[in-house]
């Protein structure tokens, strides 16, 4: 077999050279990587000469195992295959060497330091503690959240004190409407993402000034980067042209006394130069057709001046047209440049700005005294500390010279992920070396595979070592590899055809584009083989039926694969297996979900929470109800009624068991008997350990003999295992602590017979570095969850035409400047712009994964027969624009006026709701009649379908409110059945259940991924309260009922918030003006009854879930 790339292969294997490497998907780049590992063991003099470093235990392993797999191969016969001949050779090599220097490396592993970047730097660390600062017994933390959160409590401490921080916290705090929990999260942010910023940060301490000119610097960078590629677009002569333009339109504007852009002042050339590209632009930034008087280009008053306009206008046409003719790249430039933030900031944002420094030094700070007393640390601290520990470039500490002179030779393997601190890193680690000494620096990774910016990882710095060809003194010689040895002609050919369009033409590091690089398959094509994409076509509110249909379809294919192919179904996210996994158990099909079902939301773990729930609680209402509804009980809804009417609070209702006759003997002694093991854990409560006590509730009760399968009894050790490990406060644990860890574990995947074809489920992060013959993309048309503007930016980048580092920083906006050109506007634009790019990225490395067949498919809406554009957002959007010239089919689904009933798992809002409609829900006040059931929406024409999806939705909120933890773990696809059931027995009529549920799905997913949704429902408030039941009574007037959807005080404040399902159908303006005018006199009333019985500064705001707005409405 010929290998395309076999040169560039030989030249990897250079030992005296150092190189960067771009090795694509199924390129075999592990295996150059074990290859020059060999060919360098054979040559030191001892192993811990070479370090290797990956970014997971995982990779890690699999290199030992590679390396040790070639010499157990090199101790046997000469292979004949010519590949696997060189791991033989570079094999004796190395057994020869272990002979001559007696290094037992078969005995002896350990000795290949081949180690991820967190246990290199914890080595590093640990050798050093004094010198590191962080001493020897430490731990990492896995969640460093509640570390962020202790030392941002510590800091806000300081919010009174008379001191300059204490001032600095105020005047934030006064920027953010005085809302403390986002000055909290504010912290907590920047302490999470403090290696980018705190060596910048420190060195100005004491120097504003020094601060101050680093980031106008960067500033300036970023507007003569931006304007150097406007000017790569145009002539020479077309700015010198514009410019005379603009001379005369200003003339004329003055002469005609109109106010324009143009005639304001602007400081610097950058803001000078936009304003005059502007003249060439709309308001929506597109190229201008037409030019008149309020332009500056008047018709003239006589024939002198009719001449001379018509000759400018001609000439400002000419520019518009040169403009047009530069095509979308030269366009998109000068709508980027336009937006640049100004070269230098305002006095208010420079405060604004050495407030929030401030702020973060002393942030800073107060997390090395919490790491001291906890003894935990996060891993950016021993990234930190061992920087520290390695000195500067300039002035190298031992350990540096030490390291010097024990490594000769570093690799560094998935270099596309790496982040600032640790390019810092390798910088430091390699500040001695010199060109031609010996040693070597190995890079290698793949820009067109990085996906993992929630991690840090930035794409632009492998970007800017391959464009520049060095890493400190280091020069890299750039290798490209070609050959994919993974998938068919067929896949690579489609791979190439689709992805060289949907990628950028050309790389940047500021906005993390990566230009493809094409495959060339190494494999030939089988008639078996195929990439089909399957469009399913639906009318509005059909949706659920699409979703139903492409799950359908696609276990009808697995079914006719061949049954010893490897077959897997990746998803972007892990809601989007909602109907899949369901037809997979329905079909029969054995299946393993890898890390897509989190302990949270498994029913096993809801059963055991609501049953340490109603031990620790017992007037804990929802637990008790939903304890008393599973398998081991299941009292039915007429029976928890009656249980209920007995007493109101469950644990007292049991002990008056014998006051009422029930119909069924069994369930009494089953309630006698669930009774019974309460009242001996509650008379032994403080003998033992409460985990102790619930161990044997769970036993008793026989939790663990309703578990589905071996996963389910496995899940049960895990949330045992975590009890140990949560705090606890007056002997009650931290159920909320509990909850976020049990979102962090996941489902043990199912273990079937060996010999079983297993489809894999996962998602296609996950599916990174793994292989498939068969590789299904459902759900393309999913569009991500809509990201929250976080209320600090930070971002460290390189300057695209200067290789020079430079630091951005923007907090929030201050309200009167919230506009396209601030620092934050810029910043917000950039992240936006990397992510869309990493989503090519994430499908690049999705339809990678197929060795033969790769199946995508979707889910369009149509109109009139024809199929709507998909969400802008979605991965289907890459595909969409370059589907015409692709094999694809199409699939009209019929509508189905019943929602399909699949099982569903049950979670705490099925109990609750559940109880709501019997009557004996949680509440703070008691339950309004059916006649004033609240409704969110005053729904126009009578809408039985909106009336119903709010008064759905109200209960769910209701849930939330009153059990903040249910907030962010409510799955609108696992829930949906339970829904629809609802809405059935609320008396909507089946056909427009659908419509409903689309509703009561968008306000519920708006809601938990929302700031306005965690302030609302995650954070703990005082006096708070949900379907609040209040009376007015008025002189000469009748009493008034009133039913507040939510109120509670926060600093003092009484908020009274009232939901809305309205969403505006033209402008959100005129829309919120007429809501406030509709509502206004209704939360007066609210105001009015609650302060008649305890005055309190009051806010008053409308909430609407769907468009996510909270708006304010005046007293």
């Amino acid at each position: 077999m010929t290998v395309s790339d076999q040169l560039q292969r030989d030249k990897a294997l250079d030992i005296t050279n150092s190189f960067i490497v771009q090795a694509p998907a199924g390129s075999g780049k592990t295996g150059v990587l074990t290859l020059r590992i060999l060919k360098l063991l054979a040559l030191v003099e001892e192993p811990e000469e070479i370090l290797a470093i990956t970014f997971t235990k995982k990779a890690a392993a699999e290199m030992r195992v590679r390396v040790m797999e070639a010499l157990e191969l090199a101790a046997g016969p000469p292979p004949e295959n010519p590949y696997e001949l060189q791991f033989y050779t570079l094999g004796n090599q190395v057994l020869a060497k272990d002979r001559e220097h007696n290094w037992g490396l078969k005995q002896n592993q350990n000795r290949l330091r081949l180690l991820t970047i967190d246990s290199f730097c914890s080595g590093i660390v640990k050798n050093r503690p004094l010198a590191s600062g962080l001493g020897v017994q430490f731990s990492i933390a896995e969640d460093p959240t509640e570390l962020y959160t202790e030392a941002a409590r510590e800091l806000l401490a300081s919010l009174d004190a008379g001191d300059e921080l204490g001032k600095a916290l105020r005047r934030v705090l006064g920027n953010l409407d005085n809302h403390f929990t986002k000055l909290s999260n504010l912290v907590i942010q920047m302490l999470a993402q403090r290696d980018h910023w705190l060596a910048d940060v420190s060195a100005v301490h004491g120097n504003m000034d020094q601060f101050r000119a680093l980031l106008e610097h960067s500033l300036a960078n970023l507007n003569q980067d931006g304007l150097e590629l406007v000017q790569a677009h145009f002539d020479p002569d077309f700015f010198p042209e514009l410019e005379q333009i603009c001379i005369y339109a200003k003339n004329q504007l003055r002469a005609q006394n109109l106010t324009h852009p143009l005639l304001d002042t602007v400081e610097g050339e950058f803001e000078h130069t936009k304003e005059q590209l502007k003249l060439l632009l709309t308001g929506q930034l597109q190229p201008r057709s037409r030019f008149t008087k309020n332009e500056g280009f008047p018709t003239g008053d006589n024939a002198a001046e009719k001449k001379l306009a018509k000759e400018y206008k001609a000439r400002v046409k000419q520019l518009v047209e040169q403009l047009e003719r530069s095509g979308e790249p030269g366009i998109a430039s000068v709508q980027e440049f336009v937006n640049l933030p100004h070269a230098s900031l305002s006095p208010e944002q420079w405060q604004l700005l050495d407030d929030v420094l401030q702020i973060m030094r002393y942030a800073a700070a107060h997390l090395k005294l919490v790491f001291q007393s906890q003894r935990s640390v996060d891993f950016n601290e021993v990234a930190l500390s061992a920087l520290m520990t390695l000195g500067t470039g300039d002035m190298p500490s031992d350990v540096t010279l030490l390291l010097d002179n024990k490594i000769s030779h570093i690799l560094v393997d998935e270099f596309q992920d790496t982040s600032f601190v640790q390019v810092e890193l390798l910088d430091r680690l390699t500040s001695g070396w010199e060109q031609n000494d010996g040693r070597t620096l190995f890079l290698v990774g793949d820009p067109m595979q990085s996906i993992y910016a929630f991690r840090k990882a930035d794409v632009g710095l492998f970007l800017r070592l391959w464009r520049s060809q060095r890493l400190g003194s280091i020069n890299l010689i750039p290798l490209t590899l070609t050959s994919n040895f993974r998938s068919s002609a067929t896949v690579i050919d489609w791979v190439n055809r689709v992805f060289k369009r949907i990628f950028p033409a050309a790389a940047n590091t500021r906005t993390g584009a990566v230009q493809y690089s094409a495959s060339v398959a190494s494999k030939d094509a089988k008639p078996a083989d195929a990439v089909s994409v399957t469009l399913f076509g639906h009318e509005k509110n059909q949706r659920a039926s699409a979703d139903v249909q492409e799950a359908h379809w696609i276990c009808e294919q697995i079914k006719d694969l061949p049954r010893q192919e490897s077959v897997a179904i990746l998803v972007k996210g892990k809601s989007h297996v909602g109907h899949i996994v369901p037809h997979l158990k329905n079909a029969g099909i054995p299946y393993q979900a890898v890390d897509i079902e989190s302990l949270s939301q498994s029913q096993i773990i809801s059963d055991l929470l609501a049953a340490a729930r109603a031990l620790l609680s017992p007037n804990d209402k929802v637990s008790w109800f939903a304890l008393l509804r599973g398998p081991w009980l299941g009292l039915t809804l007429k029976e928890l009624d009656t249980l209920n009417n007995l007493d109101s609070v469950p644990w007292n209702a049991l002990q008056k068991l014998e006051d009422c006759p029930w119909e069924n003997d069994l369930t009494v002694s089953k309630l006698k008997h669930i009774r019974a093991v309460y009242q001996n854990a509650y008379l032994n409560r403080h003998r033992s350990e409460w985990q102790h006590a619930l161990r044997s509730i769970v036993l008793q009760l026989g939790i663990p003999a309703s578990a589905r399968n071996k996963a389910d009894l496995q899940s049960i050790d895990l949330f045992f295992g975590l009890l140990d490990t949560i705090d606890t406060i007056a002997d009650i644990p931290d159920f909320q602590a509990l909850r976020k860890k049990l979102d962090d574990l996941f489902v043990p995947p199912e273990i079937h017979p060996v010999g079983t074809r297993v489809v894999q489920v996962m998602t296609m992060h996950k599916s990174k570095g793994l292989e498939f013959d068969s590789v299904f993309l459902p759900q393309l048309h999913r569009k991500p969850r809509a990201d929250d503007k976080p209320l600090i930016l930070l971002d460290k980048q390189t300057a695209q035409v200067a290789e020079q580092q430079e630091l951005f920083l923007a907090p929030f906006e201050l309200r009167h400047e919230k506009n396209d050109s601030t620092v934050y506007a810029y910043l917000w634009r950039l992240q936006r712009q990397r992510l869309r790019n990493e989503a090519a990225r994430l499908l690049y490395v999705a339809c990678t994964r197929a060795k033969q067949r790769l199946l995508l498919s979707a889910c369009v809406e149509q109109d009139d027969g024809d199929l709507k554009a998909p969400d802008g957002q979605s991965l289907l959007a890459f595909l969409i624009p370059r589907i015409s010239d692709l094999l694809y089919q199409r699939i009209d689904v019929e509508p189905q006026t019943e929602t399909p009933a699949y099982r569903c798992f049950r979670s705490a809002t099925s109990a609750f709701l559940d109880a709501v409609q019997t009557g004996c829900g949680p509440a703070v006040a008691a339950q309004p009649e059916p006649h004033d059931t609240p409704t969110i929406e005053q729904v126009e024409s009578g809408s039985q379908i909106r009336r119903h999806a709010g008064t759905l939705t109200h209960a769910i909120l209701e849930a939330m409110a009153k059990r903040p933890s249910l907030y962010g773990t409510l799955d609108p696809v696992q829930l949906a059945d339970t829904w629809a059931q609802e809405l059935s027995r609320m008396g909507l009529e089946t056909p427009d259940i659908p419509q409903a549920l689309d509703i009561v799905t968008r306000a519920v997913t708006q809601i938990q991924r929302s700031q306005h949704g965690a302030w609302l429902f995650q954070a703990p408030k005082s006096h708070d309260a949900a379907e609040f039941s209040i009376m007015r009574n008025q002189t000469d007037k009748p009493i008034e009922k009133f039913i507040v959807d939510r109120t509670f005080v926060e600093n003092g404040t009484r908020y009274i918030i009232d939901y809305k399902l309205s969403e505006p159908e033209n402008d959100l303006t005129e829309f919120l003006q007429q809501q406030v005018g509709q509502y206004r006199s209704q939360l007066l009333g609210y105001h009015s009854a609650l302060n008649a019985e305890h005055p309190l500064p009051t806010k008053l705001f409308l909430y609407f879930p769907l468009i996510d707005h909270l708006e304010e409405v005046a007293i």
